[in-house]
């Protein structure tokens, strides 16, 4: 059997980038500020890929100069704890970062952790269930229950509510009201899909309607759901 050691780094460059799942503990970020508003229209007195490449040997010098003072030092103030699966990398490019007093970058996970939405939804799953059940030993078939329990609540509520004029809200949907006044909206239907026999003013316009979008909204908005 051959055994071969992975090398391969990957990059990638974007706006609002997005790491989750088991990337966020294999990615660090750089963050290029230009502070400027619109960073293309920059103007360089020079090229700095044409001068990248002309002085490639001088530069890689400095970075192996870098390397080898921190190992003839001793590779003092080594980065703890290691960040593991990773330790080689850790000790030999992360740790003469930190000794010459630059940020850790190991550092940015952190924020790539914030931003992960397998864990914000792992998150709002784990509130829900502590809520509900608190520390309490709780099989999967509880909690289908009690979540069906509160998804039927809802829908007797909806059932039973009764449409009423109410401030026309900003967000109220315009397919299941009819216009009355400048600030007044009548629903067209009650929750239960019968018409509604509120007389409405000269002002009124007909609209197009179908009873089976009238669930309740008008009511949960009132209440301010």
């Amino acid at each position: 059997m051959i055994v071969a050691q992975t090398m391969t780094v990957l990059t990638a460059t974007g706006n609002n980038l997005t790491i989750k799942g088991d990337l966020t503990r294999r990615s660090v970020v750089s963050r290029l500020d230009p502070k400027v508003a619109q960073p293309e229209l920059r103007d360089f007195a020079y090229d700095p890929i044409a001068d990248a490449k002309e002085n490639r040997g001088e530069l890689v010098a400095a970075v192996l100069t870098v390397l080898r003072a921190y190992h003839v030092a001793g590779r003092p103030k080594r980065p703890t704890p290691p960040l593991q699966s990773f330790v080689k990398w850790s000790d030999t490019v992360r740790g003469p970062l930190m000794w010459f007093g630059q940020g850790d970058p190991v550092g940015t996970m952190a924020r790539l952790r914030e931003a992960d939405p397998t864990i914000i939804n792992l998150k709002a799953v784990l509130t829900a269930w502590r809520d509900e059940f608190g520390a309490d030993p709780t099989t999967a078939k509880d909690a289908v229950n009690a979540a069906d329990a509160t998804v039927a609540t809802r829908e007797e509520g909806r059932s039973t509510a009764t449409c009423g004029p109410i401030p026309i809200p900003p967000f109220a949907p315009r397919s299941c009201w009819s216009p009355v006044a400048a600030t007044q909206l009548t629903p067209a239907y009650s929750a239960n899909g019968s018409a509604n026999t509120s007389t409405a003013s000269s002002t009124s316009k007909p609209v197009t309607f179908s009873p089976s979008k009238c669930r309740g909204c008008c009511t949960e908005i009132a209440a301010g759901r």
